[in-house]
């Protein structure tokens, strides 16, 4: 798979399964985003996508090449498999890989072209031993505690680094999520004294890295040389009150009814796994193939979603389907569209108010939802 397979044009594409299932991605709206990331920040910076969890769920490859085709700098990626993904469709783009690989892969992944996360001692001893010549980065602990290298483990590694010739730093990042000001405040200082360390180190400037998508909000004036935002060039957050808002490249989620089961008389039932449901006489219900496993709601909340224009309600969930009320419309068919995020007709369901009806994050319904749908699109295609 190319960026020219993938995208024929840039507009809004289909990813769809063969279980009926589908998302919309606007790539109009991905290339508006970057450039609104691009307007907050200083001339210059550099944007690294972040493309973990399998491209926010569109899938590695797709999510890359939208970054590719619209001029983004870099890519971060969450695990090794993604970044040799990435790899392919990246078009000579860097592609970092986020600390949380097993020390003894490292040396693989930078003799295939990617640029490593150095986030321990061991990580650096393992590297080292392998042997591989190639291009890495220091995560930093700055406050966030999570891992990475605090400033006696940067000492020792600078220490391993410099009696070498095989590995080279050309850069830091930090991560700060969506910490407090207190924690933000306390770590910027700090890892401004920690890269002017690796600076000193390596004898010559490096690339630094600490604002995501909230810190890029927050503060946009930050003057690092890049950022690597996810969430925002997804559409995923909203804007300071004075901005545009990012558009989402997901605009639309649906599904199609694979059965409708019609009633003559009233009934109380015991619909799937869920408590008993009233059907008024001349109801129905219907069958459509998401279920808790694509990462829906298991227990009671289990949303509504739109058929027909119509506001309906979802009233029990199995493992694979998911059943909804139908009593009220009339002439529903197997094969009608089923919208779980979107407009039809006159009503909309955004995708903030679909993951909250699961008691979910939009993050969380974005990775879940999306990726279930992405695994089961033979040989990746779309529509266009």
């Amino acid at each position: 798979m190319n960026c020219l397979e993938v995208h024929r044009d840039i507009g809004v594409h289909e990813v769809a399964d063969r279980r009926g299932n589908a998302f919309q991605l606007d790539e109009r709206a991905f290339h508006a985003n970057v450039e609104q990331v691009r307007r907050l920040l200083p001339p210059g910076t550099k944007i690294y996508q972040c493309a973990k969890g399998d491209g926010y769920g569109v899938g590695v490859e797709r999510i890359v090449c939208l970054g590719v085709r619209a001029g983004v700098d870099g890519f971060c990626l969450g695990t090794p498999e993604e970044a040799l993904r990435a790899k392919c469709v990246a078009a000579g783009r860097p592609v970092l890989l986020f600390a949380g690989c097993d020390p003894a892969a490292l040396g693989e992944m930078v003799e295939a072209g990617i640029i490593v996360s150095i986030s321990s001692v061991e990580g650096c001893e393992a590297l080292l031993r392998s042997g591989a010549t190639g291009d890495v980065f220091f995560k930093l602990d700055c406050g966030f505690r999570r891992y990475g290298l605090n400033e006696p483990d940067l000492r020792t590694v600078l220490a391993r680094v410099r009696r070498q010739s095989s590995v080279r730093c050309i850069g830091a990042y930090s991560h700060f999520g969506s910490r407090a000001d207190e924690i933000v405040d306390g770590g910027l200082p700090l890892f401004d004294r920690l890269t002017r360390l690796i600076e000193d180190a390596v004898q010559r400037p490096i690339e630094t890295m600490v604002a995501s998508s909230t810190l890029i909000l927050q503060r946009p004036g930050l003057g690092h040389s890049a950022v690597d935002p996810g969430r925002l060039l997804y559409g995923m957050m909203a804007a300071g009150p004075e901005m545009p808002p990012f558009q989402p490249i997901v605009p639309r989620i649906s599904s199609r009814l694979l059965q409708v089961t019609p009633f003559d008389e009233a009934r109380l039932l015991t619909v799937g796994y869920a408590d008993k449901t009233a059907i008024p006489a001349g109801g129905a219900t219907g069958v459509f193939p998401l279920g808790w496993i694509d990462g829906l709601s298991a227990h009671r909340g289990f949303g509504e979603v739109l058929i027909r224009g119509t506001r309906l309600s979802v009233v029990a969930r199995t493992l694979q389907h998911s059943i909804v009320n139908l009593s009220g419309l009339s002439d529903v068919r197997v094969g009608d569209e089923v919208v779980l995020v979107g407009a039809q007709g006159d009503e909309q369901i955004g995708l903030e108010a679909m993951a909250s009806a699961q008691g979910m994050s939009v993050t969380e319904a974005h990775f879940r939802l999306l990726a279930a749908i992405a695994a089961g699109v033979p040989n990746g295609r779309q529509h266009g």
